[in-house]
């Protein structure tokens, strides 16, 4: 019976790093930074779990929230980060979901593949153009994390930063 008991205990030791490695990260704690809704949209982000609380390149990043769609019947919302410089990023299928009109929550993944700024977001459905957005981060992306980039590809806004992987190819 104690050779069985070491056998199992010896197993679950063996075992624990592979667990470990399979995690996906630990809640971070954030700072919210440029938000912008019209007409009583609205996301709230309720938890960021991220494989570092850095939210750097590398890191998988879960964002859970909730959200609510008065100005629309349905749009996609979408968790992308907005890069200081135009580069191409991939959009995977877990950074998207279909909000429809009145309240839901959601759950959305990425990989951070550049540096930037994360932020959660609507997109019409009829033409790609984001129109509501949530920027969130640490500290210091925050700071640096001004209107302008924030406010880019949002309707009836002009600025010099670009939001990688929308769903308009932008």
């Amino acid at each position: 019976m104690k050779t069985i008991l070491r056998i199992v205990i010896g197993l679950m030791v063996a075992a624990s790093p592979a667990f470990a490695a399979a995690d996906d990260g630990s809640a971070v704690s954030l700072v919210v930074g440029p938000t912008h809704f019209k007409d009583g949209d609205s996301i709230t982000i309720e938890q960021v779990v991220a494989t570092t609380p850095n939210l750097a390149v590398g890191d998988k990043v879960t964002v859970r929230g909730r959200y609510e769609l008065r100005t629309e019947e349905k749009a996609q919302l979408c968790l992308y980060v907005t890069t200081k410089e135009a580069v191409p990023v991939p959009t995977v299928p877990s950074q998207q979901t279909e909000a429809k009109k009145g309240s839901g929550e959601f759950e959305l993944t990425t990989r951070m593949t550049q540096p930037g700024f994360l932020h959660v977001s609507f997109y019409r459905v009829s033409n790609g153009k984001r129109f509501g957005s949530i920027y969130f981060g640490t500290e210091q992306q925050m700071k640096e994390c001004n209107d302008s980039l924030a406010l880019d590809g949002d309707d009836n806004t002009e600025a010099s930063a670009s939001t990688s992987g929308s769903p308009s190819g932008r």
